[in-house]
């Protein structure tokens, strides 16, 4: 798991890199810590790593969850995300790493 994450990042850098001049390109490292409850309390963990230029940005996000009402999941999603007309539209792949399941996605949202 830990060498197909780090794999995925460097070919998204890498890809970003080649693409786009180097004067441009912005890299950001987030911790995220979330809780949320509905049924039971749910804890999240996160890492992401946002890879910006100009409208156009890419993230990777590590996310590991804890809850008493199932055993502990981790998560890996990639998207590659654009702002335009005041609206982001994205594109991503979430892959639920311990329950072996891997979900295409595509969404549109308008920032705050």
């Amino acid at each position: 798991m830990r060498r197909l994450s780090v794999v995925v990042a460097l070919v998204a850098i890498l890809v970003m890199a080649v693409a786009l001049p180097a004067a441009a390109l912005e890299l950001q490292g987030e911790h995220r810590l979330m809780a949320s409850y509905a049924e039971d309390l749910e804890v999240r963990a996160a890492e992401a790593l946002v890879l910006r230029h100009g409208e156009w940005w890419a993230e990777l996000v590590l996310t590991q969850r804890w809850s008493p009402a199932w055993p502990r999941r981790i998560e890996a999603e990639l998207s590659v995300w654009r702002t335009a007309g005041g609206w982001d539209y994205g594109a991503g792949v979430l892959w639920r790493v311990t329950e072996r399941r891997v979900k295409p996605w595509l969404m549109v949202a308008k920032p705050w």
